[in-house]
């Protein structure tokens, strides 16, 4: 069997994409090899090992779990079953977070003249790879920040410290410090200790009744934790109503609030957040899709 026919997988309940994704794990190749290499033919051994991939795809596995791994911002961070699998929708937060540290440090560094660490808080850092890729891209750039990051699942948080461990080998960190805590929320003293300059999160927002959906990928039903995905409440939002509500005492006079939430939320979200800060601006980005996906909220402006 050569590459070119082992990436025919039109008889199989299989994409195209993954067959790509998973041909190139058993060969421990890049998936350009493959278009560069299409006659190549697979040994018995190599052969076996992708019959093996892809009957485990077709049984709805995600292929992140399978091949163990999921890009982020350029970034491989590893994946399994004990916390949601990153979405390339959240590498948009993530851009917005680095740019607004980028403003408020040269803003307050200008004022000063004294390079003041940022203080951020991370609320559900799951695998870690919002903390994570924030601390790095930070450090890359010479921004000193504390990053304090929240998991209230204890397995999760052990796969965020794995991450974190591999990532960070070999990278010049500088001023920059992360720290994991298992906690509910605020729950943890440490995030009593100061406020924080930013508060961001990516909290579950899934509403209960998605499992029933007939559009609900069975890939994440069956082998996401469900700790990760639904928020509670009929809507979904039930995290981050208690979120928001917290959210009120960790937050500097400037600081800035900035959350993740489904395409679907953002009427719904409205009330809660004005609840809280009934003086704010909230500001609305979508994801690659145009979708809604990311609310900024900068509490010392009025809500529009």
């Amino acid at each position: 069997m050569t590459i070119r026919e082992a990436l025919d997988v039109s008889q199989r309940s299989v994409s195209f994409r993954d067959a790509e994704v998973l041909l190139a794990a058993a060969l421990n190749v890049g998936r350009a090899h493959l278009h560069t290499h299409p006659e190549q033919h697979l040994n018995p051994e190599e052969q076996a090992r992708y019959d093996t991939l892809l009957a485990r795809r077709e049984q709805n596995e995600p292929v992140a779990h399978i091949i163990g791994y999921k890009e982020f911002y350029g970034r491989r961070f590893k994946t399994d079953a004990r916390a949601l699998i990153p979405r390339p929708e959240t590498e948009g937060l993530v851009e917005c977070a680095l740019a607004w540290c980028v403003t408020a440090f040269r803003e307050h560094t200008k004022t000063t003249n004294l390079p003041c660490p940022l203080h951020i808080a991370e609320l559900g850092t799951g695998s870690g790879n919002i903390a994570i890729t924030l601390a790095l891209e930070l450090a890359a750039q010479s921004i000193p920040a504390t990053i304090i990051a929240g998991e209230i699942s204890p397995e999760a948080l052990s796969l965020a410290g794995e991450n974190w461990e591999t990532l960070s080998q070999g990278t010049p960190l500088g001023n920059i410090q992360l720290r994991f805590v298992e906690s509910d929320l605020f729950a943890h003293p440490v995030f009593s200790k100061r406020p924080f300059d930013l508060l961001i999160a990516n909290l579950p927002y899934v509403e209960d009744t998605w499992r029933a959906h007939p559009a609900a990928q069975q890939d994440v039903v069956f082998y996401e934790p469900d700790l990760a995905l639904f928020g509670g409440d009929n809507d979904g939002l039930g995290l981050y109503r208690r979120f928001f509500y917290e959210a009120r005492e960790h937050l500097t006079p400037q600081g800035v609030v900035m959350i993740e939430y489904g395409e679907t939320q953002t009427e719904l979200l409205k009330p809660i957040i004005q609840a809280s800060f009934p003086s704010s601006t909230l500001t609305v980005l979508p994801d690659y899709a145009g979708l809604d996906r990311v609310l900024v909220v900068r509490p010392e402006l009025s809500l529009q």
